[in-house]
């Protein structure tokens, strides 16, 4: 499965924060998720896609 976590920015109410190198940190209702762009390769391995599912839960 492909997931391209930046396009989550459109979600209303979850701020995307570009952070250095790969690092990119979403914002929801006073919480904070933080995780790395996979590299080399363009595919987000299934626990990154669990922890976001997560967090837009909240």
């Amino acid at each position: 499965m492909l997931v391209k976590i930046e396009g989550l920015d459109v979600i209303e109410g979850l701020d995307v924060i570009e952070g250095e190198g790969s690092k990119v940190a979403f914002y929801k209702a006073g919480y904070e998720l933080s995780i790395h762009r996979p590299h080399p390769s363009k595919e987000s391995l299934r626990y990154r896609i669990k922890f976001v599912r997560e967090f837009l839960i909240i």
